[in-house]
């Protein structure tokens, strides 16, 4: 799994940048 390494923090803001439209 790609997002093992990431604590659920950091896949919470990776969630969050990628649903916010730049």
């Amino acid at each position: 799994d790609v997002f093992s390494w990431l604590t659920q923090e950091q896949i919470d803001s990776i969630v969050l940048m990628e649903t916010i439209p730049n």
